[in-house]
């Protein structure tokens, strides 16, 4: 069977400084329990990649990318969302697209304005910008 030592001595070397005194360690053959989960998004190094937001789970946990951002394939990172290639008529139909990182703005064609005092658009409240036509 396995000891108690054998126990702390594996934890130890599988958690490393995540090993807290005290927890209770329930061994089963060869499998280890923690009593309490161990929140992996506030170790250090960190565990999820920039733009990424880290959300604890019960034994794991799970890197999400920040809006607007989204998940590259090829690299396994969160990387910029071109809001402007994704959805061409987000800034309507007398506006231009300008992606920026994590966010885009909008630029009205000439002879139209916009319609909220600002071009910056938050891909959060999937606000859009619309030019309407100047008039004197």
């Amino acid at each position: 069977g396995i000891t108690g030592g054998e126990v702390r001595e594996s934890l130890e070397e599988s958690l490393g400084n995540r090993w807290r005194k005290g927890q209770g360690v329930t061994a089963l053959s060869t499998c280890f329990l923690l009593s309490s989960d161990l929140d992996e998004c506030q170790g250090t190094p960190r565990v999820c990649t920039s733009n990424a937001i880290c959300l604890n789970t019960i034994g794991s946990y799970h890197c999400q990318c920040q809006p607007g951002f989204r998940l590259s394939s090829s690299f396994g990172h969160c990387v910029d969302l071109d809001e402007c290639q994704e959805t061409p008529q987000v800034c309507g139909s007398n506006g231009s697209c300008l992606n920026t990182f994590g966010s885009y703005n909008c630029q009205c064609q000439p002879g139209f304005r916009s319609s909220k005092h600002t071009l910056k658009v938050s891909p959060t409240r999937g606000h859009h910008c619309v030019c309407l036509l100047l008039v004197d």
